[in-house]
């Protein structure tokens, strides 16, 4: 995928998408970059009651946001995943407008 800069960082990312036949064990492999890693199924993903977005007021964004359960993801990640998902053509309708409350 192309870089994206993240302007609240003022970083740019590569995306990098992969696939594995027979998953094998992930960790997280640089504390200063991610502090967990989880695996979660595309089912979960796109279930439109698991689908919303979250507005963050300090910085004035609303992102996509998924709450799966074991964890919630919203900004770039939440990102990510929905131009992934839609992209693919697996995302469905869900509701934009639905808010998921995240603490941070």
């Amino acid at each position: 995928m192309d870089p994206l800069y993240i302007p609240v960082s003022k970083f740019e990312v590569t995306p990098v998408v992969g696939y594995w036949r027979q998953p094998g064990t992930v960790r997280v492999m640089d504390e200063r970059e991610s502090y967990s890693v989880y695996r979660v199924a595309i089912a979960d993903l796109v279930a439109p009651a698991n689908r919303g977005t979250f507005a963050r007021p300090d910085l004035k964004i609303s992102t996509p946001a998924f709450d799966v359960g074991v964890l919630k993801v919203w900004g770039f990640t939440a990102g990510i995943l929905d131009f992934a998902l839609d992209h693919l053509g697996w995302a469905g309708d869900w509701d934009k407008k639905a808010p998921i409350a995240i603490d941070f």
